[in-house]
């Protein structure tokens, strides 16, 4: 290009290219009393994304909103460290050239804060750790309510997980929202919180999923299998890990408002998924 018309070329650029303001932080709505306590059941070999996806959103929720005292409760059946490796024997459905056998020691562990048990003793409550100021030694812990639980996927289908459903069930009447990611719409399902509902879960697992047996008595579930994600009063299930950030914004949303959803997806330079009733893998791992 000529030296000359640079100059020209570049301010023609200019003015093809809008300038965005940058995003200023939102006030949070003023009519409402907002969740503070969330919680994640974890077993061995739980999907860390389908986990900390979502949470990740929270956590930048409780970055950017520091006054809301957001506390995060790990919950597992002991208080031994849970960890994401897959378990000896595990298989994955449909998937005969995948059987895993002997597993790899590749994983991640988290440590549980509660154990199912001890949550249903003190009916509902678990413990919470106020952060503290610098050089002030953390308080005496104190219990609260649980307001939301998040249920991720992995070896939900392979393994038992009665207990965790029974967990569910017991806490679902006290929760003002229940989250499921993933195969962990299995365990809801298995819980009785999904009878007559709809819902949606993983389109690779979609078969062994939706052959989840539900309570005696219960109505069916009114499986979606096109849905990215659902929500069903105050019953949210996703579909894959991913899925599950996108319906984590989009239960910011009818929380906090769409402009603090917005701001926050900017902030971690994330592209949202709007559309919950419509997921491209549905096609892909068509049955």
């Amino acid at each position: 290009m000529c030296q000359a018309l640079r100059p020209i070329a570049l301010l023609f650029l200019s003015l093809l290219t809008p300038t965005l303001a940058r995003p200023k932080l939102p006030p949070l709505p003023s009519n409402t009393t907002f969740p503070t306590h969330y919680a994640v059941v974890v077993w061995p070999s739980f999907a860390l994304g389908d986990a900390f996806g979502p949470i990740d959103v929270l956590n930048a929720l409780t970055y950017w909103y520091p006054q809301l005292g957001m506390h995060l409760s790990v919950l597992s059946a002991t208080l031994d460290p849970v960890s994401t490796r897959l378990l000896a024997g595990s298989v994955v459905p449909d998937e005969a050239n995948a059987t895993v056998l002997p597993p790899g020691d590749f994983g991640q562990a988290v440590l549980p804060t509660d154990t199912l048990a001890a949550v249903l003793a003190r009916n509902g409550s678990a413990w919470v750790e106020p952060y503290p100021p610098d050089g002030v030694s953390p308080p005496n812990r104190a219990l609260a309510p649980i307001d939301v639980l998040l249920v991720p996927g992995g070896a939900a289908l392979q393994r038992d997980r009665s207990a965790e459903a029974a967990f569910v069930r017991a806490l679902y009447p006290r929760l003002r929202g229940v989250f499921s990611v993933c195969t962990g719409a299995a365990v809801l399902a298995r819980a009785g919180v999904l009878g007559g509902r709809r819902a949606t879960s993983s389109k690779q697992d979609w078969r062994h999923t939706v052959a989840t047996p539900t309570p005696a008595g219960e109505a069916a579930v009114r499986w979606v299998r096109e849905a990215r994600w659902v929500r069903d009063g105050n019953v949210w299930t996703a579909a894959g890990p991913t899925a599950g950030i996108d319906a984590m914004y989009a239960w910011v949303e009818s929380v906090f408002g769409r402009d603090v959803a917005e701001y926050l997806a900017d902030a971690m330079e994330h592209v949202r998924w709007r559309d919950g009733d419509y997921n491209p893998f549905a096609d892909v791992w068509d049955e």
